[in-house]
C-alpha cells in the first residue's frame, strides 16, 4: 500500500486515465489558460470543485478507490478540454501537412487512448468472469458441511441461510484471535476491502484502530487459510481468505447442524 493518501489517489488516477492523457491534458490546459485570457476565470472557477474535493479525500482516514468517483467526470472533462486545446495551437502553413507532425499526432492519440482502452477491455473480461466473491461462494457451498457456522465480515459474499449458520461482523479484527476461536463458529471469512485499511499505520491513528490492525495481523500472518481467492487483471473482487476456527484447547464443539 502507498505511504500517503495523495499517492494512493494519484496512482488510481493514472490507472483510470493513463499517464500520457494526464500529461497531455494538463499541458493543453496550461496552453489554453495562457492563450485565451477570457477563459481564465471560468477555468479557475470550475477548478474549485476538484481541488477542494481532492484536499478533502486526501485528508480522510477512510482511503478507498470509490472516494474518487464523484470527481472523475469533472477531471475527464478537463482532460478532454486540454487535449482539444492542442488542435488550436497555431502552426506555420508549411508544417500543417508535415508527415512527421501527422505521425506525432497519431502517436500522441494512441498513447492517450491505449491505457484506458486496455483497462476497459480487462474490466469487460472481468465482468464476464466469476468474481472472487462468486468463486468463494461456490467453493464454500461445494466443500463446507451443511449447517457449518461461518463468521463473515463485510465485503464477503452472501451465503444461503438454508445451508449455513451465518454470523456477520463489520470487521473481524474487532475480536482477538482468542475471542474468534471461542465464538462458537466453525469458519472465518475475511475480505481485503475490510482489513487492508487497518494494516496501514498512517491510517490507524486511534488506539482501537491500532488494536484492530494487530488482531488482523495475528490472523493474516499467524493462521493458514484453508482456501483463498485472489483477484487479477481479469478477475474482479477483493482478496478473500477462509479460515477454520479451531476451538481453544480442551473445549469441544458440537458437529455442524446439531
Amino acid at each position: 500500500m502507498p505511504g500517503s493518501n495523495a499517492r494512493f489517489y494519484w496512482d488510481n488516477l493514472v490507472e483510470s486515465f493513463g499517464l500520457p492523457a494526464l500529461a497531455a491534458g494538463a499541458l493543453g490546459l496550461a496552453l489554453l489558460f495562457a492563450a485565451r485570457r477570457e477563459r481564465r476565470l471560468p477555468l479557475l472557477a470550475l477548478a474549485s470543485f476538484p481541488l477542494v474535493f481532492w484536499l478533502l479525500i486526501t485528508d480522510m482516514s477512510m482511503v478507498v478507490k470509490r472516494n474518487l468517483y464523484p470527481v472523475l467526470p469533472v477531471l475527464a472533462a478537463y482532460l478532454g478540454a486540454g487535449l482539444a486545446a492542442w488542435l488550436a495551437v497555431p502552426l506555420p502553413r508549411a508544417r500543417r501537412r508535415s508527415p512527421a507532425l501527422a505521425a506525432a499526432a497519431v502517436v500522441l492519440l494512441l498513447a492517450c487512448l491505449a491505457p484506458p482502452a486496455v483497462q476497459t477491455a480487462r474490466e469487460d473480461v472481468g465482468l464476464a468472469r466469476p468474481t472472487t466473491r462468486e468463486e468463494a461462494a461456490a467453493w464454500i457451498r461445494a466443500n463446507l458441511p451443511h449447517g457449518a457456522r461461518i463468521l463473515k465480515e463485510q465485503y464477503t459474499p452472501e451465503l444461503p441461510a438454508a445451508d449455513f449458520a451465518v454470523a456477520r461482523i463489520r470487521f473481524a479484527g474487532r475480536l482477538s484471535p482468542e475471542e474468534l476461536r471461542a465464538s462458537g463458529n466453525d469458519y472465518l471469512l475475511l475480505a481485503s476491502d475490510a482489513y487492508q485499511r487497518f494494516l496501514r499505520p498512517e491510517l490507524t491513528v486511534k488506539e482501537h484502530q491500532r488494536q484492530i490492525g494487530e488482531n488482523y495481523r495475528a490472523i493474516l500472518y499467524g493462521w493458514r487459510p484453508i482456501a483463498e481467492w485472489v483477484p487479477n487483471d481479469t478477475r474482479l473482487g477483493p482478496i478473500l481468505k477462509l479460515y477454520r476456527l479451531e476451538p481453544p484447547a480442551g473445549e469441544g464443539r458440537p458437529a455442524p447442524g446439531r
